[in-house]
């Protein structure tokens, strides 16, 4: 009886250590994409032309770029 009773204590701490584990993942990937977001909020604010290199538009402003700088030479 009392081994029954040790393993349906150990079984419920068990499965309490797992749903608290999976919830820590759950909001470490939250904080994660948040921290992402930030990063290029903040890159945003302080250099808009590093966002616009990084985006698709990168390639097409740097033939532009490069256009231009033939045409002046």
């Amino acid at each position: 009886m009392q081994a029954l009773r040790d393993f349906e204590v150990a079984n419920a701490r068990v499965v309490d250590l797992t749903r608290r584990l999976l919830e820590a993942n759950e909001q470490i990937r939250q904080l994660e994409a948040k921290i992402e977001s930030l990063k290029y909020r903040s890159l945003f604010f302080v250099r808009p032309l590093e966002v616009i290199k990084r985006s698709p538009l990168g390639p097409i402003l740097k033939r532009i770029r490069n256009r231009l700088r033939a045409l002046r030479s």
